[in-house]
Formats: structure tokens, sequence, C-alpha cells
């Protein structure tokens, strides 16, 4: 994402949400990242052309499905998201014309004063007088030809360090566009951009798919602000079993994905065990009112990757290892056949 547009306190970002959450639960849509978006960013005020569509929408009695949700989120949300881009386009246009500018000038007060220089080569060839005249338009052609070449060495300088700064923040938005906002891990975009660049690698690789079980009970009995602080609990359970050459990303709402990329299928199955016995040791403790949760436990479903593979035909294997494992009792480990 870009810079972050939420500058609300803690109380008020969870009245936005707790009005969100009551409007959203109206919809036929299912409580995702996408519906909360859009919803917050409605009830938050930050969005005034996404508040107008939902007024619209819902005066004329519609509802916002699946469908609906979405366009909303890629024309009003996302949009907002892209926005660190084009300034950094902006940036760099503005930037360029300057140095455009500047060399146009320095390059037009070098034409005056090669012209200058012929004139007095010309004048000493020849035998002819300088003149006080002609000496000193000699000299101020030489000071406009050193004023424009400082001038230009300024401005290069100085677009020196704006291209550092708009390099930074490039680098930042690519980044936080790739990043889960709520867990820190990377994001389905992210994971989606490494698995098709490993299938199209041929690179021996395995699939590893993770659900937090019965998650839906945890929203439903504690909150989803408490179910919010449980995403976060597993997936530093989970990023903290993995290799360092290795990462982790959220790629659903209570679904987390890792491509082990150096390993054989035995290894990735010792380590979907290792991270369903952290997660299944861990205890989250709420913030408010204390007290611990229950066990909360993860399944895990591990597929190895096949040449030829489409990314879906990958994901599908993965996942019908995972319902395996749910359908087998949850908090267990099932590999693709």
């Amino acid at each position: 994402m870009a810079r972050n547009r939420y500058h609300e306190t803690p109380e008020r970002a969870a009245e936005c949400l707790r009005q969100a959450l009551a409007l959203m639960t109206r919809q036929p849509t299912r409580p995702h990242p996408l519906s909360y978006a859009v919803w917050y960013e409605h009830v938050s005020g930050h969005n005034a052309a996404l508040s107008s569509e939902i007024q619209r929408i819902t005066a004329a009695g519609g509802q916002l499905d699946e469908v609906e949700t979405e366009r909303l989120y890629l024309a009003h949300v996302r949009e907002a998201d892209m926005q660190a881009a084009q300034r950094v386009a902006q940036g760099f246009r503005s930037m360029l014309g300057a140095v455009g500018d500047s060399a146009r000038d320095a390059g037009q007060h070098a034409e005056q004063f090669e012209s200058a220089l012929a004139r007095w080569q010309q004048d000493v060839t020849s035998g002819s007088a300088l003149d006080a005249g002609r000496c000193q338009a000699m000299q101020d052609d030489t000071r406009g030809m050193r004023d424009a070449v400082g001038a230009l060495q300024a401005r290069l300088l100085t677009t020196r360090d704006e291209v550092d700064r708009l390099k930074r923040e490039l680098d930042r938005a690519r980044e936080e566009a790739l990043r889960d906002s709520l867990t820190g891990l990377a994001n389905r975009r992210a994971f989606d951009q490494l698995l098709a660049a490993c299938l199209a690698s041929g690179a021996p690789a395995c699939l590893l798919l993770i659900d937090i079980d019965h998650f839906k009970q945890v929203n439903d009995s504690h909150g989803h602000l408490f179910g919010d602080q449980v995403l976060k609990a597993v997936a530093q359970g989970v990023q903290s079993c993995l290799p360092s050459e290795q990462w982790a990303a959220r790629v659903g709402g209570e679904e987390f994905a890792i491509l082990l990329t150096d390993g054989s299928m035995t290894q990735a199955q010792l380590l979907a065990e290792r991270i369903r016995a952290t997660v299944a040791a861990s205890r989250i403790r709420r913030r408010a009112g204390g007290g611990t949760l229950g066990q909360v436990t993860v399944s895990v479903g591990v597929a190895p990757l096949r040449p030829g593979d489409r990314p879906e035909a990958s994901f599908e294997r993965a996942d019908r290892a995972l319902y395996a494992a749910k359908h087998a009792g949850r908090n267990r480990v099932t590999v693709a056949a």
C-alpha cells in the first residue's frame, strides 16, 4: 500500500470497525479482507466517492454481493493504493522536465559562447584590435557560460537527491503493495508471483497450505478484533518455523501458504508438522480483560509442484490435501497423493 491514510485514534478506529462490521453483516458478502476494506473506508469517511456509490446502491434496495464488493474495492479502494506509484511517476516527469530546461539553457549559452570564441579567434587571426566593447562582451559571454554550467550542476545535484527520494518511495510502495497489512506477511499477490516464477523455472518445490481450524467460531465467540489477534499470532508462529530464506503469505481470510523452494517432500512434511505443533502449543492471551483462548490449531495440506503445472492446479492439489486433513479431524498434516 501507499503511505498510511488512516490517522484515527485507537478508540475511533475500533468504533469505525464496529460500524463497518454491523453494516457488513447485513450484506450477502462473506466477511473477508476486501469487504472489510470497503466498509471501513465508507464508515471512516476516507472515501467520498465510495460512500456515494454505496449510498446509491443501498438506497435503491440493492445489496453488495461478492461481485459488487470486489468491483467497489477495485474502483475506489485499490485505486487509492496506487497513488504512491502515480506520485513517483509525476515526480520523475517534473524532475526530468526541470533537468531538460537547465540543459537547454546551458546548451544555448554554449552556442553563444562558441560563436563569441569564433569571432575572437577571427579577430586575433586577422590582427584586428580588440576594443573595450568586444572585450567586455567576451567577459559577459564567459560569465554567462559559467553561470549556466553552474546552474546545470546545481540542478543535477538536486536531481540526484530527488531520484534517491523517489526510488525510496517507489521501493516502499512496491513492498507495501505485496504485504498483508494485518499480519505483516506477504499477500496473495506476492505469493502468486513467486508461485508463477517457480513453476516457470521448473525447479522442484513443495506447496504448503495452512488453515486455522474453527476460525469462524473464534470470530463468533470472541469478536473480529480478537480474531485479528489470533491471525497475527498464528502468522508469527508460522513465520518462526521457517528457514531464513523462506517466507509465508496470507492467501485468504484464515489461510496461509508457503512455497518451499529448497527441500524435498519429506522436508516439507517435517516443516508442516513443526508448524502444526508450534501453533497447537501456543496460547493467545486476550488484550482486554485478560484470560487466554483455548487451544488454536491448524490443518496443513502439502503437495509437490509438478513440471508443466499451472498455478491453479498446484493450489487445487494442495487444497485437496488440506481438505483431507480437515475431514480427518483437523490439527493434522496431510500429504497429496
